[in-house]
């Protein structure tokens, strides 16, 4: 990921909910080669990086997934007790 002091977005702290990411982040495009060479050195920890993103992730959509999930069931809760009332 390169974010630099150019990044604009129409969301606000669109990236916020990835700032704890265990994502590579570079300060400049000219970081890219160097980094992925000293990346390709050593495939041990490479590998782990992986694990380490793929167990992020999948916490981060289990997560994102239960939220909507509870919004939903929340809304929908909320919607049946509000015709109910009006039927009263």
């Amino acid at each position: 990921l390169y974010i630099n002091s150019k990044y604009q977005h129409k969301c606000l702290d669109a990236l916020e909910r990835w700032y704890d990411a265990p994502i590579l982040v570079l300060d400049s495009w000219k970081d890219l080669y160097p980094t992925v060479e000293r990346l390709m050195e050593d495939p041990a920890a490479l590998d782990e990086m992986q694990v380490t993103v793929r167990m992020w992730y999948d916490n981060y959509m289990r997560k994102a997934v239960t939220d909507f999930e509870d919004f939903m069931i929340k809304s929908s809760s909320l919607e049946v007790a509000g015709s109910l009332e009006y039927y009263q």
